[in-house]
């Protein structure tokens, strides 16, 4: 039977993974001091972190690009998000 941690624990596991790669925590920082309303980083190099920690490989291994994207509704108000 596979057990399950609950969301907080799952949560802190995650950003310990994400922790673990200094070029997306760079990213990370470099995009905040650009100002842009409702970005984030999509989901690619987030997996591959998370990969390559769980699989023993060094964090940032495979990894080409790091994507930030911003929020359609947040650049454009009264536009409708897609999902």
């Amino acid at each position: 039977m596979t057990t399950r941690l609950p969301l907080d624990e799952q949560l802190d596991v995650l950003r310990a993974a994400l922790s673990r790669n200094d070029t997306l925590l760079e990213v990370l920082r470099r995009t905040e001091t650009l100002g842009l309303p409702g970005w984030y980083v999509t989901a690619g190099c987030l997996f591959q972190t998370v990969w390559n920690v769980v699989t023993g490989r060094p964090p940032g291994e495979g990894i080409k690009d790091t994507t930030s994207s911003t929020s359609t509704t947040a650049t454009c108000p009264g536009r409708p998000r897609t999902r």
